[in-house]
């Protein structure tokens, strides 16, 4: 069985209210690195990124 994952991160906003998180697209290419290596998860990942 393969194993997948899907990695979403928001960094923008259009509520004003909201805080903007600018570092969240970087986190999320990181963590979708590590998510693929072989000795670590192996997985199939697919990142999303607004």
């Amino acid at each position: 069985m393969r194993k997948r994952a899907l990695i979403i991160a928001a960094q923008f906003y259009d509520n004003p209210r909201r805080q903007q998180l600018p570092a969240a697209g970087a986190d999320a290419r990181e963590l979708s690195k590590v998510l693929r290596d072989p000795a670590v998860g192996a997985f199939e990942v697919e990142t999303v990124v607004d």
